[in-house]
């Protein structure tokens, strides 16, 4: 069973989008990491736990930024949607670096 089958409908080209965004930042930003897991055959559950747990942690983050920072209380639906486009985007640039867009190994020494 693959790893977007637990996946909702709906999360699946999030998830494909986060994966392919590691694939693509690790190969040119952590080569050596990137060959390594290549050469073990351990890449592709690496790309897939990196989106899942970004998934999620963005996922959590999300609604306690919502419980913190609740919708405005107005009919406008602009308003509305400026508010949830800033809590996903919060959400995001608070997990981003932890799964995804990885330090260098250049700016980072002993990484891998």
């Amino acid at each position: 069973m693959s790893e977007e089958n637990g996946l909702p409908m709906k999360e699946r080209p999030r998830y494909h989008n986060l994966k392919r965004m590691a694939n693509d930042h690790w190969k040119e930003h952590r080569p050596k990491m990137y060959r390594e897991l290549k050469k073990s055959g351990q890449l592709e559950e690496a790309l897939s736990e990196a989106a899942r747990f970004t998934v999620e942690a963005a996922d959590l983050i999300f609604e306690q930024l919502k419980k913190q920072h609740p919708y405005p209380k107005t009919e406008n639906n602009l308003e509305i949607a400026a508010h949830y486009n800033w809590l996903r985007n919060t959400a995001w640039e608070l997990v981003r670096e932890q799964y995804i867009l990885l330090p260098s190994e250049r700016d980072k020494r002993n990484l891998w």
